[in-house]
């Protein structure tokens, strides 16, 4: 069962907790007290570019002979918050219930401006995502104001995990190993810097030269290209990228080893537009990582790899589907063609 849905089962309980202590005014035995429960505890429902909506469907059961308010009086509100930054809240009040079965649609919806600080505080922990819902539920029977209050409700996400930065360490990892005079000893990336505008990675590379000479430091070439669900997220280099560390003319002593820093900045607007795919595709994004650069020593060129090489995985969340998080990233994604989505296969047509 979702966490919302959790919360919202919490109000429905409430619903009818006071329907029967309202009951007490039904002395004649002429009224019945409506009863209620969930039919689904929560689903993502329409998705623009304006916000995300969340759908919960209740039951709600009349056995009176004829439609009856249970209350213009009756107020159920809640919030929903990703690492402690509210990204949706929801009210319903006023129910009319006509006799017999109904369906009541509590919208919920997600606002997609909140998202970019919400991927602030994600990266900040390390990828990690903290749900927590709330809600309360206010009767008003004319005579008598009573307010409740739901407890917090909380759940943890890829605590273990970091899908997006170990992606991106897996593709840098790709290019470990010798390449003439050079040998790439290490590769891989991390989380520099984020704002609310900006979110910055380094790759980072040890390189050490194998050769009898000096060798370039600085590449001629530097290119990554990274998209999640075929959004571009994180783009750099049309040409000579230096690194941050280095001087653009330095070189590599022989049986020297030098570490070069190269920031790749993403821009967080690019947050929503991945977001709502992650959102439309069950909560799963594929990830495509590729990261090349280009030495030149004289009139040789080393392409590192040499043919490039896209890594590729898939990390799938559990906000709203009932599901579990899970991810290949880093050890378990692959270079090259032939990656097994995490994706469950289609069911036979009959």
């Amino acid at each position: 069962m979702g966490l919302i849905g959790t919360v919202l089962r919490g109000v429905v309980a409430l619903m009818v907790v006071v329907g029967l202590a309202l009951g007490a005014g039904f002395a004649t035995g002429f009224l019945g007290v409506p009863s209620a429960g969930v039919v689904d505890v929560g689903e993502w429902g329409e998705v623009t570019e304006d916000q995300t909506e969340i759908v919960t469907t209740l039951w709600v059961d009349n056995p009176n002979p004829i439609g009856v308010s249970i209350g213009s009086g009756l107020k159920a509100d809640y919030e929903v918050s990703m690492n402690d930054v509210k990204v949706a809240d929801g009210q319903k009040q006023g129910i009319d219930v006509a006799s017999g079965n109904n369906t009541v649609e509590l919208r919920t919806y997600v606002d997609n401006e909140q998202l970019q600080p919400w991927w602030v505080e994600y990266v900040r922990a390390n990828e990690t995502i903290h749900l927590s819902a709330s809600g309360s539920a206010t009767v008003d029977a004319g005579f008598e104001s009573v307010t409740v209050q739901f407890p917090s409700m909380e759940e943890t996400m890829q605590e273990d995990s970091a899908p997006i930065i170990e992606s991106l360490s897996a593709a840098a990892s790709e290019a470990e190993g010798s390449y003439g005079p050079y040998e790439v000893r290490r590769a891989y990336a991390e989380w520099a810097s984020v704002n609310e505008s900006t979110t910055t990675v380094h790759f980072v590379y040890e390189i050490h030269n194998s050769g009898p000479t000096h060798v370039p430091a600085v590449p001629k070439g530097f290119e990554v290209d990274v998209q999640m669900n075929d959004v571009a997220m994180f783009e750099g280099g049309t040409g000579a990228m230096t690194p941050k560390n280095v001087a653009e003319n330095a070189t590599i002593a022989p049986g020297e080893t030098q570490e070069l820093v190269f920031a790749v900045q993403m821009d967080n607007e690019k947050v929503d537009d991945w977001f709502r795919s992650h959102v439309g595709n069950d909560e799963l994004t594929h990830v495509e990582a590729d990261v090349q650069f280009v030495f030149e020593v004289g009139d040789v060129t080393f392409r590192i790899p040499p043919d490039g090489a896209t890594y590729e995985c898939d990390f799938q969340t559990a906000m709203l589907i009932e599901q579990q998080d899970r991810t290949d990233c880093g050890d378990g994604g692959s270079a090259g063609a032939g990656h097994a989505s995490l994706a469950p296969a289609a069911a036979p047509r009959p």
